[in-house]
């Protein structure tokens, strides 16, 4: 529900769009207008990883069938840990994140969900004893990297003054 998941699948780029505007309109703060823009933008962020970087881990897992989950949790988790190591401000980072105001976007939402969610990821990530230490075989750096600098290209995204 969180991700507007409906019959197993991701909402097209449009809904979510409509419903990013939806939620901007009813608010006026800047904090409100970031935090609903973040929101969506995840959403939309998750499409576009899953019908690219996703779809193509799947195409080409050579493992066990039962295992792809538990592979591509590892691998992922290896290469949160990776990014974040590769930031000079990671520790910044994280307490601006936890200093930040959750909102809850109804019904999707609640604050607390919000905040809860955040506080176990940094400290999952803050975490050395979470890292894989492994060496992803299915989401390589050059990967993640053009999926980075594809999504964030300036026509991906939709601000709250268009």
């Amino acid at each position: 529900m969180t991700h507007l998941v409906h019959n197993d699948k991701l909402p097209a780029k449009e809904v979510i769009m409509e419903k990013c505007r939806e939620y901007l309109s009813k608010r006026s703060e800047t904090e409100w207008k970031e935090f609903v823009l973040g929101y969506f933008l995840h959403i939309y962020t998750d499409l576009r990883w899953t019908d690219t970087v996703y779809e193509d881990f799947e195409n080409n897992y050579k493992g066990e069938k039962n295992d792809i989950r538990k592979t591509y949790n590892h691998e992922v988790s290896q290469v949160e840990f990776n990014l974040s190591r590769s930031m000079d401000s990671t520790e910044k980072l994280f307490a601006l994140l936890l200093k930040a105001k959750g909102f809850a976007i109804d019904p999707f939402v609640t604050q607390l969900e919000v905040n809860q969610y955040r506080d176990r990821k940094v400290e999952w990530l803050q975490d050395l004893k979470n890292e894989p230490r492994i060496k992803p075989m299915y989401f390589k750096t050059d990967k993640i990297n053009h999926f980075i600098n594809e999504i964030s290209k300036p026509k991906e995204i939709y601000t709250y003054d268009d």
